[in-house]
């Protein structure tokens, strides 16, 4: 996969031992190349710990629709990711992709839609130490039904199926 700046190649944006020259490398790299920051950056909580992204032909499928704005129905068997997948790219559009854009993580129940945002969060809050200090902000809204970046004006709310259709028009 693409890497634009040729010197990243085998350093761990996770590494404590990183420059600030670095750092900055990293940070461009992840603007620029959403693969990068699936492959190297996404960190994904599993039992006793965190893995790296995987990224197989099913979740690269999604990746690249959801990155070229077009609409997808994902079909992967139970327990592929299709959920962390994305999460994950959509953690990648939420701080570097772009800006002034609202999302709905709708789901048909409200708790399920809930622990979609708490897995997508849960990826931003992987991000090595110097990401996040480039992404958050103190003015940041964070509760368990929306986040809303003071620095992009993304936001994100969360939604469970509506009751009739008045709620279904006001949803979307």
């Amino acid at each position: 996969l693409k890497l634009y700046d040729a010197s990243l190649m085998n350093v761990d944006p996770h590494s404590k031992r990183l420059t600030t020259e670095q750092k900055l490398k990293i940070l461009t790299e992840c603007t620029k190349n959403p693969y990068y920051f699936l492959r190297e950056v996404v960190r994904v909580n599993i039992p006793g710990g965190k893995t790296c992204f995987e990224l197989h032909p099913g979740n690269l499928a999604i990746t690249w629709a959801v990155l070229n704005s077009l609409d997808l129905i994902g079909l992967l068997p139970r327990q592929r990711y299709k959920t962390i997948s994305i999460a994950a790219v959509l953690s990648w559009v939420y701080d570097f992709g772009t800006t002034n854009t609202h999302m709905l993580f709708g789901n048909k129940s409200l708790g399920d839609a809930k622990n979609n945002l708490r897995r997508f969060k849960e990826i931003r809050e992987n991000l090595p130490d110097f990401l996040k200090t480039a992404t958050l902000s103190p003015k940041d809204e964070n509760n368990i039904e929306s986040i809303k970046s003071d620095k992009t004006k993304n936001k994100i709310d969360v939604s469970g199926q509506p009751l009739n259709e008045e709620a279904a028009d006001k949803q979307g």
